[in-house]
C-alpha cells in the first residue's frame, strides 16, 4: 500500500462521517450557522481541520510553499464590517482562507426554485442528475470528451440540480468545493487559466486522495487546462501559483503580480506552440470569460455557455495535440514519504476525533437546538 493510499481510506472514512453528522444535523435540526450569522463553533473546527489537511496535501503534492500568514475558515462580511446574511449560492477561496456564507442555506432554499431561476433537474442515461430546465426553458446537456480529471460532461448548473433534488444542505455545498476554495489560497483569482488549474489540481488531489468534492465545477475550464498540461507540462500549469513573496506583492501590486505569474506558462507555451500563442489564447479566453459572467443570469443566453463558449480553444487545442502527439508531456504520479504522510494522518485523526464528538454529542440528545 502506497503512502497515499492509507490517507485516502482515512478520507473515505472521514466522508461517511460527514454522511452521518449531516443527516443527524436534519433530524435534531442542527444548524450550520447560528441565528445571529456566525458560523457554529463545532463546524468551524471541523473545516478548520480540513483546511489545515487539504493545504498540508497541496503543499506536499505539488511542492507549494506552506502559506506565511494565518489562514481560516471565516464568515463572509459586508463593506461595513457585518456578516454578510443575504441569500447566496456561494463559497470563495482566497490566500486568506475560505469564506464562508451564511445567507447559504436560504440560497438553496429560495434562489434555484424561485421563478426568476426555476431550476429543474433529472437522471438522464448515463445515471447522473442533469439540469434539464433554467428560467423555464429546456438547456441543452453540456457535452465533453476526455479522461478522467480532464474534463466532465456537467457543470456548475448540473451540480445545483443535484442538491436541489437529493435535499442537501448549506454544508453539504461547503464540503464539496471546499477542495477547491482551499486551493485558492495557491491560485487565487478568476479567469479561465486561474479556475481551470485550480479545479484541475483539486480534483486530482481529490481523486488520488480520497477528499470530499462536487461531482462537477469548471468543466470547460478544467477541459482547456488539462489539454494545455499535456501539451506544455505539469511544470508549467503549477507555475502560476503564487509564492509567499508573490502573495505579499500581489497585496500592492494585483496587476504586475497577475502578470508575473504567467510568466512561465507563457514561455512554455510560445516556446512549444509558436511565439504569440499565449497572448492569443489569453485574450481569447479573457473576453469569452467576461461574456459569461455576464450571460450566466441571463435566460435567453444562458445557454451559449454549455455550446459555445470556450468551445473553439478546445477545439484548437484538440487539434494541436492530435497533429503533434510525439510532443506532449506526461505528468508523474508520484507518492508522498512517511512523514510526509505522518504529518497527514495526524490532522485526520485529530478532524476524525472531532466529528465524532458532535456526532455523539446530537446522538446523545445532550444538546437541543443549536450546539453551543
Amino acid at each position: 500500500m502506497s503512502n497515499f493510499d492509507e490517507i485516502k481510506e482515512n478520507n473515505i472514512n472521514i466522508n461517511e462521517m460527514f454522511r452521518k453528522l449531516i443527516n443527524q444535523m436534519k433530524k435534531s435540526n442542527i444548524k450550520t450557522f447560528n441565528e445571529d450569522g456566525t458560523l457554529n463553533e463545532n463546524i468551524r473546527k471541523i473545516l478548520e481541520l480540513e483546511l489545515k489537511k487539504c493545504i498540508s496535501i497541496y503543499c506536499f503534492e505539488y511542492g507549494f510553499e506552506f502559506p506565511k500568514e494565518s489562514v481560516s475558515v471565516h464568515e463572509a462580511k459586508t463593506k461595513d464590517g457585518q456578516i454578510n446574511r443575504n441569500p447566496e449560492l456561494n463559497a470563495r477561496g482566497d490566500i486568506d482562507g475560505v469564506t464562508v456564507y451564511s445567507g447559504l442555506q436560504n440560497g438553496l432554499d429560495t434562489i434555484l426554485t424561485s421563478s426568476n431561476v426555476g431550476l429543474r433537474g433529472q437522471i438522464l442515461e448515463d445515471g447522473k442528475i442533469h439540469a434539464t430546465q433554467v428560467f423555464n426553458k429546456d438547456i441543452i446537456s453540456t457535452k465533453l470528451s476526455g479522461e478522467k480529471n480532464v474534463s466532465s460532461n456537467r457543470d456548475q448548473l448540473d451540480y445545483f440540480a443535484e442538491l436541489l433534488i437529493s435535499g442537501k444542505i448549506d454544508l453539504d455545498f461547503i464540503l464539496d468545493v471546499f477542495p477547491h476554495e482551499a486551493m485558492h489560497i495557491f491560485i487565487p483569482g478568476q479567469g479561465v487559466f486561474v479556475e481551470g488549474a485550480t479545479e484541475r489540481l483539486s480534483r486530482e488531489v481529490s481523486d488520488k486522495y480520497g477528499l470530499r468534492m462536487s461531482p462537477t465545477s469548471h468543466s470547460k475550464e478544467t477541459a482547456i487546462i488539462s489539454r494545455l498540461e499535456s501539451i506544455v507540462g505539469r511544470d508549467a500549469i503549477l507555475s502560476i501559483a503564487l509564492t509567499n513573496n508573490q502573495k505579499e506583492l500581489r497585496k500592492v501590486e494585483k496587476n504586475a503580480t497577475d502578470t508575473l505569474r504567467f510568466k512561465k506558462l507563457k514561455e512554455a507555451i510560445d516556446n512549444k506552440m509558436g511565439s504569440g500563442t499565449f497572448d492569443k489564447l489569453k485574450d481569447e479566453l479573457d473576453k469569452e470569460y467576461r461574456e459569461f459572467l455576464k450571460y450566466r443570469t441571463k435566460p435567453n443566453e444562458f445557454q451559449m455557455y454549455r455550446k459555445d463558449f470556450f468551445s473553439s480553444t478546445i477545439e484548437y487545442l484538440n487539434e494541436w495535440i492530435k497533429n503533434n502527439p510525439d510532443k506532449l508531456q506526461i505528468s508523474n504520479n508520484n507518492d508522498i514519504s512517511e512523514n510526509q504522510k505522518i504529518e497527514i494522518i495526524k490532522i485526520q485523526k485529530e478532524e476524525i476525533n472531532q466529528i465524532q464528538l458532535l456526532l455523539d454529542r446530537l446522538k446523545s440528545k445532550e444538546i437541543e437546538g443549536e450546539v453551543k
